[in-house]
C-alpha cells in the first residue's frame, strides 16, 4: 500500500512536469489490466459456447476479472484528460500536410474519440454484467453440471439450485447472446486498438493492428488464469488434475502461436510494403534501446515459452506452468511499452520516461487491491463450480 501511494505521488509529479510523456506511459500501463479484464470476458463467452475442463477450472478467476471492467474504465480517465497532449491529430491541421489524409478528419475529432471510448467501455461493462452475474454450481443431475444465476442461487438456502433447463446458461439469453457478445468484443477491441494505439501516428494504417491488440489481451488473460489455477488456493485443486492442466497448457500454447503468427504477419506486411508511413512503425521500434527490446520480445514472448510448452514433463508441473504464465504477463507489459511509447518516424526520441515505473506500480496496486477484495468475498470464490 505504501508503495502504491508513493507511486501515485510520482505519477502526480510526472503529470505536472512532463504531461506528454506521462500520458503515453499511463496509456500503456492502463492497457495491462484492461488486457486481463477484456481477455477474461472473451474467454468466459467462449466457455459459454464450448464448455470444457479448462473453463471449469478458470471460471471463478475469469469472472472476477471481467467484473472489474468498471474499475478499468476509471483507470482510463486520466488518459482521456490528457489525450490532446499525445495525439498529433488533436491539431486538425496536421492531416492537411499529407495528400489523401484530410478525409480522416471526421474520425480524428477529440469529442468523437472520447465518445467512442465511452461506448466501448459501455459495451464491455454490459457484457461483463450479463456473463459475470452468473455462477456455476454442481448438481447430480445433467452429469453433475448445472448452471445458475448467482443472484438466485445466493438468495436460496444452502446449495439448492434451479432445475429449470432454461436457466442452465452461463449468460442471460444463452449461447446466441454469447456469440453476439464475442462479435461485439471483436469489433470494439479492434476499434479501440486503432483509436488508442495506432492513431498515435495518424498516418500509419494497418488492418491487422486491432487483431494484434486483441490476441495479446487474450493471451495475457489466459496467462493470468493459468497462474491463478496454479497458485491461488481456492483453485489449486484443479492443478492436481493432469487433464485440466494439460488442457490449460495446450490452450496457452495455441494462443501463444496465434499471437506469434499475428505479430510476424503484421511485421511482414508492413515491412514488405516498403511504404514510409507503414515501415516507420518498425523503424522506430528497432532503433535505440528498442532495438534490444524487440529480440527480447521474440525470444521471451514466443521462442522460450514455445519450447517449454512442447515438453510433456513441463506441462505436468503446475509450478513450472504457473511460473511461465507469470513470465508471459511480464512480457505483456513490455510489449505494451514497445507498442505505445516509441514515436513512429522519430528515432531520436526513445519514448522511455522515468514515470514508467510509478505508473505501472499505481495501476497494478489499484487493480491488485480490487482483485484481492473480490477474491476474499466468500460467495464469489466457490470451489465446487463446473463448466458447461
Amino acid at each position: 500500500m505504501l508503495a502504491t501511494l508513493a507511486a501515485v505521488l510520482g505519477c502526480a509529479v510526472a503529470w505536472t512536469l512532463s504531461p506528454q510523456s506521462f500520458f503515453k506511459v499511463w496509456l500503456a500501463a492502463a492497457m495491462f489490466p484492461w488486457s486481463i479484464s477484456i481477455g477474461s470476458l472473451a474467454l468466459m463467452l467462449i466457455v459459454c459456447l464450448t464448455g470444457g475442463r479448462w473453463g471449469q477450472a478458470a471460471w471463478p478467476w475469469l469472472r472476477i476479472n471481467a467484473r472489474l471492467m468498471p474499475l478499468v474504465a476509471l483507470m482510463f480517465v486520466p488518459f482521456l484528460c490528457g489525450a490532446r497532449k499525445i495525439y498529433p491529430w488533436a491539431n486538425s491541421d496536421i492531416l492537411l500536410q499529407v495528400e489523401n489524409t484530410e478525409n480522416r478528419q471526421w474520425l480524428f475529432q477529440m469529442p468523437f474519440y472520447i465518445g467512442r471510448t465511452l461506448l466501448y467501455f459501455a459495451v464491455w461493462i454490459v457484457l461483463s454484467w450479463l456473463v459475470g452475474g452468473r455462477r456455476m454450481k454442481t448438481s447430480p443431475s445433467a452429469g453433475g453440471r448445472i448452471l445458475t444465476n448467482s443472484a438466485t442461487s445466493e438468495a436460496a438456502t444452502g446449495d439448492a439450485v434451479a432445475e429449470n433447463p432454461a436457466t442452465d446458461h452461463l449468460i442471460m439469453g444463452g449461447p446466441p447472446v454469447a456469440g453476439l457478445g464475442l462479435i461485439a468484443i471483436l469489433l470494439t477491441v479492434t476499434c479501440a486498438g486503432i483509436d488508442w494505439v495506432m492513431s498515435l501516428d495518424p498516418f500509419f494504417v494497418s488492418t491487422l493492428f486491432g487483431a494484434l491488440i486483441g490476441i495479446g489481451a487474450m493471451l495475457a488473460a489466459l496467462s493470468a488464469a493459468v497462474a491463478a489455477v496454479c497458485f491461488w488456493s481456492p483453485l489449486q485443486a484443479a492443478s492436481t488434475e493432469e487433464k485440466v492442466m494439460g488442457d490449460l497448457a495446450n490452450l496457452l500454447l495455441a494462443f501463444l502461436m496465434l499471437w506469434a503468427y499475428f505479430s510476424f504477419a503484421h511485421f511482414l506486411i508492413m515491412w514488405s510494403g516498403d511504404l514510409p508511413f507503414e515501415a516507420g512503425f518498425y523503424v522506430a521500434r528497432n532503433s535505440g534501446i528498442w532495438g534490444w527490446i524487440t529480440p527480447v520480445l521474440s525470444l521471451g514472448g514466443f521462442v522460450i515459452p514455445f519450447v517449454c510448452l512442447f515438453s510433456h514433463d513441463f506441462k505436468r508441473s503446475p509450478q513450472k506452468i504457473g511460473a511461465l504464465a507469470l513470465f508471459l504477463l511480464f512480457i505483456r507489459i513490455v510489449e505494451l511499452w514497445w507498442m505505445v511509447l516509441p514515436t513512429n518516424g522519430d528515432t531520436s526520441h526513445s519514448g522511455w520516461h522515468w514515470s514508467m515505473v510509478p505508473a505501472v506500480i499505481t495501476v497494478a496496486g489499484i487493480y491488485g487491491w480490487a482483485l484481492s477484495r473480490m477474491m476474499q468475498r466468500p460467495k464469489q470464490c466457490q470451489t465446487q463450480e463446473a463448466a458447461p
